[in-house]
């Protein structure tokens, strides 16, 4: 299997990327892997040393080369960058939060604002019923691009399961790893057993999950510039 799993350079600051430079360890030795990270973050000669293999910047993602894509999310400004590539190019999502407030903001500056733009973003990304909680100060979900254009999901938990098949009211290949949220698997307190038996898993869920879509059809290097440079800090 050819794999590009897309997750935060800031490893050590960033629970979500500690938990993916673990598994990415893992995934080296068993897979052909390539680790993609935010362009502020890469390349550099001190990015990678943590995944096992050399991180390159997320503008030199090409999906057609690959048999999975796999991206991390949770709630963390960080990974704001993942949210417009899970809309347009599809994949399996890592998903540690079901709300997603600050990956949100961080995608979307809009949604800061006060004016009919936040309102506009924050219903795409959660509804209408968001959109109002926006309006009043409050911290809805905000998590339709995630959750309404990934093509399939690893999760930790039925309950998380539960909510997904829920919102996406769609048959949507699904992989359970029980118990294996951030809180319970710290890449610091979990020896590489453990660590290698959660990537065997993954990796075999992925095998029966359908290829991307981005996969079946050209796209083009220019169209992945545009959607990460945009939002670029």
């Amino acid at each position: 299997m050819k794999l590009a799993l897309v997750t935060t350079a800031q490893v050590r600051s960033s629970a979500v990327g500690a938990h993916a430079a673990a598994l990415a360890t893992q995934f080296a030795p068993r897979v052909e892997l390539s680790v993609f990270v935010q362009p502020p973050n890469a390349p550099r000669a001190d990015v990678g040393a943590e995944f096992g293999v050399a991180a390159r910047s997320v503008l030199e993602l090409r999906p057609r080369e690959f048999d999975a894509l796999l991206f991390t999310v949770g709630d963390e400004a960080c990974l704001g960058f993942v949210a417009p590539l899970v809309r347009a190019l599809g994949g399996t999502v890592l998903l540690h939060d079901w709300a997603l407030p600050a990956l949100a903001r961080a995608a979307y500056p809009e949604l800061a604002g006060g004016d009919w733009r936040a309102w506009w973003r924050a219903a795409r990304e959660g509804g209408l019923a968001q959109a109002r909680e926006v309006r009043a100060g409050g911290a809805p979900a905000l998590n339709r691009s995630i959750v309404r254009f990934a093509d399939s999901f690893l999760v930790h938990g039925a309950r998380l399961e539960a909510a997904l098949l829920e919102e996406r009211n769609a048959p949507t290949p699904i992989g359970v790893a029980e118990g294996w949220g951030l809180g319970a698997a710290r890449a610091l307190e979990c020896g590489a057993g453990r660590w290698g038996e959660l990537a065997e898993l993954y990796l075999r869920l992925m095998q029966r999950f359908p290829r991307p879509r981005s996969s079946r059809r050209a796209i083009v290097a220019a169209s992945i510039d545009a959607l990460v440079r945009r939002r670029a800090p």
